[in-house]
């Protein structure tokens, strides 16, 4: 039996399909992989072009949508700074800060509510040539800048807790801080160069100059006006009437060398000239005492004033005054009567004192009194007085 090509592959076939298959798939992987990175070779470029050069760098299209992120996350942060502010009782403040008088919306929060190409573009530019000039903001800058955006109602740490819930941490704190230095250096380059604008032109500088300082040499002659009135002959009454036509619309300007018949608008004004203390004594006389008094007595809750303590150390009073009436209030204490009264020689006592003193001279002699403090020799102080004919020693 003849053996063919056919035979061949019949009985190959299996391991022919294999090997087709595993080589289809191989050449179908291939050339997609080159297929793409042709693609990606040729079209990269164009993903992300270059959208604005200057003569000393370039933004692509991403680093662009990139800053106009940024720009606005800040915003966003801003925003709910100025919400925070105003519900606990501030007014957010700052020098770009922005409000609509109509509406009291917020329209800057600090810095220009734009996401323009050519604004966002034109704050890098200007930020980076401050920059080059020497111009610093630091940390301490743009926190002033936040401290006063939120009129000094919000902590300093309280700062990161709303930058966290109101972006969800699309932004840190170096990337707020960074975008937040960009914008002020671009606020101030901006401020500093739009300063000058209004300075006068040389040529006016110059014609000041002249006015203050030059000077010529002139002869000057008297003409009295009275010699030649006379040989001016008085207008006709046609000439007074065209006269008058001409400047019959015309408003009288003292600085204008043409003269103005028109009257200036009037209007007819009266009022009335009071003396209010004079009104309220007489409404007062006429009330009278009594019924001030009755008043009073009804509505003195109205009228209730508040008596605050005097603080020690207080021009009102005396620090010590305190002390000195806890001390008063004290009670002495009591010591036994041989040692408040020493004991007296009996040559210092009348032997024979008056009838119905004896008493009263023996209780003075036994029974200190409470304010009889012994020191060292005893002597009457405070309300003490000897009684009788006795003598202290």
């Amino acid at each position: 039996m003849a053996r063919g090509p056919m035979a061949l592959i019949r009985k190959y076939q299996k391991a022919i399909l294999v090997v087709v298959g595993v080589l289809t798939i191989i050449v179908f992987t291939m050339s997609g992989m080159v297929g793409m990175m042709d693609q990606g070779d040729r079209g990269g470029a164009d993903q992300n072009p270059t959208v604005v050069t200057w003569n000393s760098g370039e933004l692509t299209r991403y680093q662009l949508d990139n800053l106009r992120f940024r720009r606005n996350s800040v915003l966003q942060f801003l925003y709910q700074v100025c919400d925070e502010t105003q519900q606990r009782g501030g007014r957010p403040k700052g020098a770009n800060f922005q409000r609509d008088p109509r509406s009291g919306q917020i329209i800057h929060p600090g810095i220009p509510a734009v996401d323009s190409d050519e604004y966002i573009v034109r704050t890098l530019l200007l930020a980076e040539q401050a920059e080059a000039m020497g111009m610093v903001v630091s940390d301490d800058a743009v926190l002033d800048f936040l401290v006063q955006l939120g009129d000094r109602e919000i902590e300093l740490h309280e700062f990161q807790t709303i930058l966290t819930t109101s972006l969800n941490n699309r932004l840190n704190q170096f990337q707020l801080f960074d975008a937040l230095r960009r914008e002020l250096l671009a606020q101030k380059l901006y401020s500093l160069a739009g300063s000058g604008t209004l300075a006068p032109s040389p040529r006016s500088n110059w014609d000041y100059y002249n006015r203050l300082n030059r000077k010529v040499t002139a002869e000057l002659m008297p003409l009295p006006v009275a010699d030649y009135i006379d040989r001016v002959k008085d207008p006709s009454e046609t000439e007074l009437v065209a006269f008058f036509e001409e400047h019959k619309d015309t408003v009288d300007n003292p600085g204008d060398a043409e003269p103005g018949f028109r009257q200036r608008q009037r209007i007819a004004v009266e009022y009335l000239d009071a003396d209010f203390n004079v009104l309220l004594d007489e409404e007062q006389a006429k009330i009278g005492a009594g019924k001030i008094e009755a008043y009073y007595e009804e509505n003195k809750e109205t009228f209730r004033r508040l008596e605050l303590p005097d603080l020690p150390g207080s021009a009102g009073g005396d620090p010590s005054a305190g002390d000195n009436e806890d001390e008063a209030a004290e009670p002495a204490e009591e010591e036994p009567a041989e040692d408040a009264l020493p004991s007296q020689p009996s040559s210092s006592v009348d032997e024979s004192p008056a009838e119905g003193d004896s008493g009263n001279a023996d209780q003075a002699s036994a029974e200190p009194t409470g304010d009889v403090e012994p020191t060292g020799d005893v002597e009457p102080t405070g309300d003490v007085e000897p009684t009788g004919d006795v003598e202290p020693t």
